[in-house]
C-alpha cells in the first residue's frame, strides 16, 4: 500500500508539520485497511524458515515480509539477524526560542561549521512552539531504555549564545529545551536495505522525518522486489568499499 504525499499536513507558513503529518498518514492508512497498534512494544524479530515473526507484548504476527524501522532500538532488534555497522545513539536537547514578532514566518535552515561559526553545526526551523534550534549529534551516547531526558546545561548555553549572536529575531533568554534521540552511522548515511524477508531502515532517528515520503516509497519497492537498495544505503557498503568513514 502506498500513501499519496497529498495527505501530508502543512502549517500556515507552508512548512511540513511533523505531528499533524504523522496523524494524517495514520488516518489515511487506517482508511485503506491498515491496523495500527500504539504502545505495543516490539520484543523480537525472528526468522521462521522463509517467513518472519514479529513478537510484541500482546501478540505475535507471522508474515512473508516485514519492514523494521526501530530507530534507536535497531541494534537490539536486528543485531542478531543482520551484520549491521555500528550505530551511535545520542541524547540531544534542541530548544525553542520565542520570536519577537509572532507573525514572522521562519524558514528552515542549516548552519554548517566554518567561517565565522566556530561551534558545532546548527539546524533550525519555525514551529508552533517558537523557533527551534539544535546541534547535530553532540549529546552523550545513551541507550534508549535508560536515558534520563535531562538537558545538559552546557548544551543549552551554547544554543543561547548562538541565538544571541545569529538570530536577532528571537529572545535569546527564552530557551525551552526538549529531549530527543539521534541515531547515526559512522559516515552519516542511512541504512536502508533488505535481507531475506526483512526490510529495514535505521541510522537516521531524530533527523529523518523530512525524508519520510521518499524513504517510504523506497521501502515499499524493496518489499515488493521492485528495486534494490542504493549502494550508499546498503548495510555492506563499507566492506564493499562504498562510503567514507570519518
Amino acid at each position: 500500500m502506498r500513501l499519496d504525499t497529498a495527505v501530508l499536513v502543512h502549517d500556515a507558513a507552508g512548512r511540513l508539520h511533523a505531528d499533524r503529518s504523522v496523524a494524517a498518514v495514520q488516518s489515511e492508512a487506517r482508511r485503506r485497511g491498515a491496523e495500527i497498534h500504539h504502545d505495543a512494544r516490539v520484543l523480537g524479530v525472528e526468522l521462521t524458515g522463509s517467513s518472519v515473526r514479529l513478537r510484541t507484548q500482546g501478540m505475535s504476527v507471522d508474515a512473508d515480509a516485514v519492514v523494521v524501522a526501530p530507530g534507536a532500538w535497531a541494534a537490539d532488534l536486528l543485531g542478531g539477524l543482520i551484520s549491521m555497522p555500528p550505530l551511535r545513539t545520542t541524547q540531544e536537547q534542541p530548544a525553542h526560542f520565542q520570536p519577537w514578532d509572532l507573525q514572522q514566518s521562519w524558514p528552515s535552515f542549516v548552519h554548517h561549521p566554518g567561517a565565522e561559526l566556530d561551534t558545532e553545526g546548527i539546524y533550525g526551523l519555525g514551529s508552533d512552539d517558537g523557533v527551534k534550534i539544535g546541534e547535530h549529534g553532540t549529546g552523550p551516547e545513551v541507550h534508549p531504555d535508560t536515558r534520563n531526558s535531562t538537558a545538559d546545561p552546557a548544551g543549552v548555553a551554547r544554543l543561547v549564545e548562538y541565538a544571541r549572536q545569529w538570530l536577532p529575531g528571537v529572545d535569546p533568554q527564552s530557551p525551552a529545551p526538549i529531549s530527543c534521540l539521534y541515531t547515526t552511522t559512522v559516515d552519516q548515511d542511512f541504512l536502508i536495505d533488505r535481507s531475506g524477508p526483512i526490510t529495514f531502515a535505521a541510522g537516521f532517528s531524530g533527523h529523518g522525518l523530512k525524508f519520510g515520503p521518499a524513504i517510504g516509497e523506497l521501502l515499499a519497492d524493496l518489499v515488493l522486489g521492485e528495486a534494490e537498495a542504493p549502494p550508499q544505503f546498503r548495510v555492506d557498503r563499507h566492506s564493499a568499499g562504498l562510503g567514507v568513514a570519518s
